[in-house]
């Protein structure tokens, strides 16, 4: 966050897990976290509306819930065989079965 100034007792983490366990560690945490990790955390965070607007699948995919951003793979170079396959995976009826299966929205076209 180059250039903002944030309060000294900001606790900042290094990851989305570690996000995770200072939420649920502080009940005056906050912060911005995946639909995926918020949905396998269920029941130990609370999901915010904004706006009145719940973060629901429907609700993102429509983006009436607006507070969301997109995922996307990278790589350095051209992809391999195998990592072809892999995408491939990612945008078949199987792979988006066990995308949404751990609570992620599943990739679209």
């Amino acid at each position: 966050m180059k250039d903002i100034n944030v309060r000294q007792d900001t606790i900042q983490a290094p990851t989305m897990g570690a996000l995770v366990e200072k939420i649920i560690e502080n009940k005056n945490a906050i912060g911005y976290a995946s639909f995926g990790i918020t949905n396998q955390n269920a029941g130990k965070l609370t999901p915010l509306k904004v706006d009145g607007v719940e973060p629901t699948e429907a609700n993102i995919l429509n983006k009436s819930y607006y507070i969301s951003r997109p995922l996307i793979i990278m790589k350095k170079g051209e992809l391999t065989k195998t990592e072809k396959i892999f995408v491939d995976l990612l945008k078949s009826e199987e792979g988006k079965k066990v995308i949404k299966s751990m609570g992620f929205i599943p990739v679209s076209e």
